[in-house]
């Protein structure tokens, strides 16, 4: 199913690919429950940082096999550019992950609610880095 969003004149600024938008949100939504288990279970014994960045490590291994095949439809065999560029990403993703997780724990001190500031903030760079940079046909 495709959105199309028209200006006042008329003219497609647009198109919207639904099933690829849900089928991200799938596998971002069953990436960040591998992420939010781990966490959970790392974070005390090896800190809250580390346990973030063990446990963001594992959702990304997911995550890649998952949208470059399903999400992304992308039939080409995986090679080193793919696989650097979706490196790059991800390591963009992480570090704005545990940044903003430190720093909401630090302000808040609730756990949960910073997990979820963090990964709503790194999901827009790894939505925007993976549709235009990694997997762009």
């Amino acid at each position: 199913m495709l959105l199309v969003c028209i200006n006042m004149n008329g003219q497609w600024l647009q198109k919207y690919d639904w099933k690829k938008f849900g089928r991200f949100l799938v596998t971002g939504g069953t990436a960040t429950l591998i992420d939010f288990v781990i966490y959970m279970l790392l974070r005390t014994n090896i800190g809250s940082g580390w346990g973030k960045f063990v446990s963001m490590l594992c959702a990304n291994v997911f995550s890649f096999i998952t949208n470059k095949r399903w999400t992304f439809s992308v039939v080409e065999k995986t090679n080193t550019w793919m696989v650097v560029k979706y490196v790059i990403v991800q390591g963009l993703n992480i570090g704005v992950n545990v940044g903003v997780n430190q720093l909401s724990l630090k302000l808040t001190n609730m756990v949960v609610l910073s997990f979820v500031i963090a990964t709503g903030c790194a999901m827009i760079v790894n939505y925007v880095g993976q549709k235009l940079f990694v997997f762009k046909k």
